[in-house]
């Protein structure tokens, strides 16, 4: 059932709504500028893609966005996922053995057990988390930089929490980001309420700056698992050979 064509469909769909998701974002920094992140009540400010479909201050017929661009932009969404899907359906044999592969090299790491500590792990978080908090309590009167810095990076510092922990599968490594991205979130809401910086404004700063990111990292790590798994494949085979 994991490696159906059902299956493959459907996460090449999700993966054309995130890519698609993250270049309605990156539209921002072309339509927008960069600096009225941190700015209160700045304008211009606009993202869409392909079509512009949202403007600051611009009412499309009593709508806050236009909802003719933002259908043209969901059958983009759409069409990229298909094309997406037929790829990983064309070549889903071997998308199925790669993705075996990295399941039982997790499991062969972990060695069964799927939540163990390392002391030097639990010291190395335990810094983060004190370093962080020191930070959180310097930067209450902190001016736009630091909101920036959030924004900018955020998912970073996010991922290497999550990362610094040796030998958990990542089912857990996902529950330890999820307080972790709410701590950071509501930080930077009062950051931004202390800048007087609209609420609406600081999670538009968040989405536009963390799912590009989010995106791009997801797609750095596949590509070189990947990569890394045909060169061993390959290995394998001179080897036999």
């Amino acid at each position: 059932m994991r490696h159906s064509v059902a299956a493959w469909l459907a996460r090449g769909m999700m993966a054309g709504f995130l890519l698609s998701s993250a270049l309605n974002a990156l539209s921002y920094f072309y339509l927008s500028g960069f600096r009225n992140l941190v700015r209160p009540n700045a304008v211009p400010q606009a993202l869409g893609f392909p079509l512009e479909m949202w403007r600051f201050g611009v009412s499309y017929g009593g709508a806050m966005i236009d909802w003719g661009a933002w259908a043209i932009n969901v059958v983009f969404a759409l069409l990229l996922g298909l094309a997406i899907s037929a790829v990983l359906i064309w070549k889903r044999k071997w998308f199925g053995e790669f993705e075996d592969a990295m399941i039982a090299a997790e499991e062969r790491q972990l060695g069964g057990n799927l939540w163990q500590f390392s002391i030097r792990g639990v010291l190395l978080m335990t810094t983060m988390f004190a370093g962080a908090a020191a930070l959180a309590r310097a930067a209450l009167g902190a001016g736009p930089e630091m909101l920036l810095a959030i924004y900018l990076f955020g998912p970073t510092a996010l991922i290497l929490i999550a990362m610094i922990p040796r030998g958990i599968a990542w089912q857990y490594r996902v529950i330890l980001l999820t307080p972790a991205t709410i701590v950071t979130v509501g930080f930077a809401i009062v950051l931004g309420n202390r800048l007087s910086i609209p609420f609406d404004q600081v999670t538009l700063g968040i989405y536009i700056c963390w799912v590009p990111q989010t995106v791009f990292a997801a797609i750095c790590l596949t590509v070189g698992l990947a990569i890394r798994y045909t060169v061993s494949e390959k290995s394998k085979a001179d080897w036999v050979g």
